[in-house]
């Protein structure tokens, strides 16, 4: 296996050996419950060796804690089951960790991998109080060093692991290691366990074959095919041994609709289950209920599965987190990792299912409800219905038949809630926390009254269509656009209404012209007649092409502009304002005239990440800066200032001391300006000079910090977040308004 690959492969999956759970454990209920790791990275991204909390495998100690790999910050963690976290710094020549299992010895034991750095790989075992001691993972392959992956403990009182350089490892508790080699060429080993029989049982997931291996104590390796092709690449990563006598193991299988679980008996007879669509199993446990529960990053879900192969998912309260690594821990609860979160779940999970995420008042006064069903399978446990947020005071709960109450599974109870519509004019928003003990407490339901009657226009992209549409603001209702479809041939996208018009989506809504325009929010022209886009196409020439775009007739020219990375800012009444950029902006900014092309250099010694009226946006650097960086890849900017372009003053708008800055959107006011720091991601609205509102949302976590955004005069912004699309003004914070996932594409009319 290519090192490139195999970077991707640590990027994307982690292991955890797991050992079924003893039935002394006490089982526990409960929904999904999630602790962040300190330094995290954002919801759905991962990495290696970037500075921030990344995390891998996961597996129970014999203290009674969980501990797991992060190998984004290439450290090792603790977590008790009351949620307490303590990471551990891993010797710095030891590489990135990677596999953990529990040892025979009561320790810890993990993989690391240098990823062929000119740096040898080791196996590191961990004691309780975090020292670590590191033990040569035996001889590489010229530079490429060994690839230690998966690990678990023997059914003789040893170490046992993969080596992606097709190889068996076996090492005593003492450190001394045995390799076997593996018969097959190139069968790039993951996943292994301890068997049933006596014997160690692994995955092979070879791109030109696949197969499930038995490895006696003794190094004799018995393979059993089990199909795939360069084509059809099953990539098994996981394999347990389950209650049932047979071994389990999954098959991400990417080039088919989902991917699948696998069941088979020690003597090589398979029987697989798929998932439903766009589902693809990762990590893998087997359960103290002696079921198999499986992590889904394509689902978003954790799976139980029965020894019959029959399923139930349950959903994480995050959107796209992208959970990993999992195993059974000593109180009766699986637990998980996801990104830069760790999570836990009872063996039976009570589900608490509401009728609305949002609920909409009008002007008069009315009372609306909330019904709870417990759609789960074991009883849900509600203490308490609060009403919070900046206008609570003007809403009131009737009727609460919720409040201190156990709901049987399939019953359901309903809270009453009214409006004082004397409170004054404008939006008015609270929340009503619902707090329980299923997945996602407190549950959060949005309360708005008195929205402007008024369709914003949104547009939405899935893997099967994108598509402009309308959200009544009233009703909450969604209206696709029929003459709002796309369709994207590599990076430039075409409008399915005549005239064609090309660019690059989302789209915004031009009400001017009555069409959607595929261009973000700034590159129109004021009178909305034109458009100008970069078609980021790969050239011989490493050149982008400018566009400008007639909306009334599709004419679309491309300007005859000097070879370089031109790109986009605004297009104003003067021409359009570009700087060049690949992969982050460049220093320098350029007016364009849309007519001619001619170029005229505004200014070449700053970074310009937008322009908005006759202010450019500039990062840039404070070297008085007490603390260093935030962790993470390339250079970045504390501070950002904003430069007249009539009379080239700077003014210092936002300084963030360890933090790295950009702005997002400047079309409006106040501008929005999102960062990050050791701590976690950030969005905040700056009205002025040293004047900035953090935006997020206290009712369920919402990562803002890569908001979609759209103005919402005369103050405030339309955002899209994973978490649905909000509303936010300076009085109100952050309102839940809709709870789809789309892009904010227009003004509210």
């Amino acid at each position: 296996m290519r090192p490139a690959l195999l970077i991707f492969l640590l990027l994307i999956e982690a292991c955890a050996g797991s050992q079924p759970a003893s039935q002394r454990v006490q089982l526990k209920s409960g929904g999904i419950v999630e602790y962040k790791v300190p330094n995290p990275l954002p919801s759905g991204t991962s990495c290696f060796g970037c500075g921030q909390a990344s995390l891998g495998g996961i597996a129970a100690g014999a203290d009674g804690n969980l501990w797991f790999v992060d190998p984004g910050q290439d450290k090792v963690g603790r977590i008790t089951p009351s949620g307490a976290i303590t990471e551990f710094d891993l010797p710095r020549s030891v590489g990135g960790p990677y596999g953990i299992t529990a040892g025979p010895d009561g320790n810890i034991w993990l993989t690391t991998n240098a990823l062929g750095q000119k740096r040898p790989d080791w196996i590191l075992r961990i004691k309780p109080d975090g020292s670590a001691t590191a033990f040569p993972a035996g001889t590489g392959i010229g530079l490429s060093g060994t690839g230690p992956e998966h690990i678990t403990a023997g059914p003789d009182g040893n170490l046992w692991f993969t080596f992606w350089t097709n190889r068996i490892g076996r090492m005593t508790p003492a450190g001394a290691l045995t390799e076997f080699p593996i018969p097959t060429a190139d069968s790039a080993p993951r996943g292994i366990v301890s068997g049933p029989d006596g014997a160690v049982w692994f995955v092979e997931s070879g791109f030109n074959r696949t197969a499930i291996a038995r490895i006696t104590t003794k190094g004799e390796v018995t393979e059993f095919p089990i199909g795939g092709t360069s084509l059809d690449q099953l990539q098994p990563t996981e394999i347990v041994t389950a209650p049932d006598g047979n071994l389990w193991f999954n098959q991400t299988h990417p080039s088919a609709p989902q991917g699948e679980v696998g069941r088979m008996t020690p003597n090589g007879a398979v029987t697989l289950f798929a998932f439903p669509k766009g589902g693809r199993p990762l990590g893998m446990a087997v359960g103290p209920d002696g079921n198999v529960w499986v992590t889904d990053p394509g689902g978003n879900t954790i799976t139980r599965m029965t020894p019959k192969g029959d399923f139930r998912q349950f959903a994480l309260p995050r959107r796209n987190a992208q959970p990993v690594g999992i195993t059974a821990g000593k109180d009766g609860h699986l637990w998980f990792t996801e990104g830069g979160r760790i999570g836990n779940i009872g063996v039976r999970v009570p589900e608490a299912e509401l009728s609305d995420r949002v609920v909409r008042f009008p002007s008069g006064a009315i009372t609306r409800s909330v019904t709870i069903t417990n759609s789960g399978e074991a009883a849900l446990h509600i203490s308490s219905a609060s009403l919070v947020g900046v206008d609570h005071s003007q809403f009131a709960k009737v009727n609460d038949g919720c409040s201190a109450r156990v709901i049987a599974v399939h019953a359901t109870c309903r809270i009453g809630v009214t409006f004082d519509p004397e409170a004054g004019s404008g939006v008015r928003a609270a929340r009503l926390a619902i707090t329980d003990d299923a997945t996602g407490s407190p549950q959060s339901v949005s309360l708005v009254a008195q929205l402007p009657s008024c369709r914003l226009p949104l547009f939405s992209i899935t893997p099967s269509m994108s598509t402009g549409e309308f959200l009544s603001l009233p009703g909450g209702q969604i209206v696709a656009d029929p003459n709002g479809g796309f369709a994207t041939s590599g990076v430039v996208s075409r409008s399915e209404a005549q005239p064609v018009l090309k660019g690059t989506l989302p789209a915004v809504y031009d009400r001017a012209a009555g069409r959607w325009v595929p261009v973000g929010t700034g590159a129109i022209s004021p009178d909305g007649s034109r458009y100008a886009y970069t078609d980021y196409s790969p050239r011989p020439n490493g050149a982008f092409t400018l566009h400008v775009v007639d909306i009334a007739s599709g004419r679309d020219r491309a300007l005859a502009l000097a070879t370089d990375s031109w790109s986009a800012l605004a297009f104003t009444a003067e021409g359009i304002y570009a700087h060049k950029a690949y992969e982050g902006g460049g220093p320098g900014l350029w007016l364009i005239d849309p007519d001619s092309g001619a170029v005229r250099t505004i200014f070449t010694d700053s970074t310009v990440m937008a322009v908005s009226g006759q202010t450019a946006w500039i990062g840039t650097f404070n070297k008085s800066d007490p603390l260093p960086q935030p962790p993470g890849e390339g250079g970045g900017y504390n501070e950002v200032q904003g430069r007249d372009l009539k009379t080239s003053t700077v003014t210092t708008w936002l300084y963030r001391s360890g933090t790295n800055l950009g702005v997002i959107q400047a079309s409006g006011a106040p501008i929005l300006v999102s960062g990050y720091d050791s701590s976690g991601s950030y969005l905040w609205a700056v009205g002025a000079p040293g004047k900035a509102d953090p935006i997020a949302d206290p009712g369920n976590d919402a990562d803002f910090a890569y908001a979609s955004a759209f103005p919402a005069p005369p103050d405030g912004w339309w955002l899209g977040t994973l978490g649905g699309i909000y509303l936010w003004t300076p009085r109100t914070g952050a309102v839940l308004i809709a709870d789809v996932d789309a892009t904010p594409a227009g003004a509210c009319a």
